[in-house]
């Protein structure tokens, strides 16, 4: 399913009344658009129709010629609405960032490095992503050695950690990686992702919505009610507010899995949702970075789970690329997307993994 990705023209209406609220990236408990938005989309979402659903699942095609649906509703940011309200009031959590002095500026210009515990993503070049042959040519990755790496988790930037010698490390498949010190983990289910740039590979913050409004989980059960589940049993993992783009309108991600126990066996009910919301041109559009069902006739303990795992700038544009998380039984994964435009939405860049 990696890689499939399709743009939902949901086109949901916004309310110009009294109920505008500038809520523009302010980080203050109010959901981010400028105006309401009715929960109407879900309905547009289902009329697509089943077809649309599976070319969302899995086809390459893509959906309408703008992207995304943003935070924000009018002008300003967000993605406010729930069942016809015309403002919502929701809690947030602000990701913690601990102070932490910048990467050592060792990297050549323009160049940076993305990295977790079990592989090496590659970065940009200067002028593109690359992802280097590490397994045939460790001294690339040597460059790197002695520099220092940014990292990052779900909650924000955690510290730095500093490169060592390349090497293998992960063991099953024998890929080629770089270790730091200290060692990159996992924090509270989430990885550690070390970033080398140098510029500031985390220039803005973004926020967890504790308390999202009913849309965003209207929008799940719409998709999956659309692959034959009941919505009934969408859940919603994470709903995150953030200004990809610096613009200050911010964007809306959503993640929602039935069940992120990776270790078993996946139902006829088994799903993973990622979703990126963002208003262009004034409609709320939704892109899908990922929705995977289980196979009812396929009992495989290789069922690709994703959600959010961080953002960062990787290319130095000041434009944020979305991290994601992928786990199946004994195999993980981190995965860069860049948000390249309007028509096109966000696309995979770097990806790294280890598994069996």
């Amino acid at each position: 399913m990696r890689g499939n990705r399709i743009w939902l023209g949901i086109g949901v209406p916004v309310f110009l009344g009294a109920g505008l609220v500038a809520a523009c990236g302010t980080g203050e408990d109010v959901d981010p658009s400028a105006a309401s938005l009715v929960a109407e989309s879900t309905t547009s979402l289902v009329s697509l129709g089943s077809e649309r659903i599976e070319s969302a699942a899995g086809d390459s095609a893509s959906g309408d010629s703008a992207s995304g649906d943003s935070a924000s509703g009018d002008s300003a940011s967000g993605d406010s609405g729930d069942k016809g309200q015309d403002s919502i009031t929701t809690t947030t959590t602000r990701t913690t960032t601990t102070e932490a002095p910048p990467p050592t500026p060792e990297t050549s210009d323009g160049q940076s490095l993305l990295l977790f515990a079990y592989g090496t993503a590659g970065g940009w070049s200067g002028d593109d992503w690359t992802s280097g042959d590490w397994d045939e040519d460790l001294g690339t990755l040597a460059e790197w050695t002695g520099r220092e790496a940014t990292v990052l988790t779900i909650d924000g930037v955690q510290g730095v950690a500093s490169i060592g010698e390349p090497g293998e490390i992960c063991e099953p498949i024998g890929l080629n990686g770089l270790p730091t010190q200290p060692a990159l983990e996992y924090s509270n289910g989430y990885p550690e992702i070390g970033i080398v740039a140098h510029w500031d590979p985390v220039p803005r913050q973004w926020d967890m919505l504790e308390a999202p409004p009913d849309i965003y989980l209207d929008e799940v059960g719409a998709l999956i009610q659309g692959r034959g589940i009941d919505p009934a049993g969408a859940v919603l993992d994470q709903v995150i507010r953030v200004d990809l783009e610096g613009d200050g309108i911010d964007e809306i991600l959503i993640s929602a899995n039935d069940n992120w126990d990776f270790a078993v066996v996946p139902s006829e009910d088994t799903y993973s949702v990622v979703i990126l919301r963002k208003v262009v041109d004034g409609d709320v559009r939704s892109a899908i970075l990922h929705f995977e069902v289980a196979d009812p006739g396929e009992e495989s303990f290789f069922f690709l789970r994703m959600r959010l795992a961080g953002f960062a700038d990787l290319n130095g544009d000041g434009k944020l690329e979305i991290l994601t998380q992928e786990e199946y039984y004994e195999g993980s994964s981190v995965t860069a997307w860049e948000y390249t435009n309007d028509d096109l939405g966000p696309s995979e860049v770097l990806i790294t993994g280890c598994g069996a």
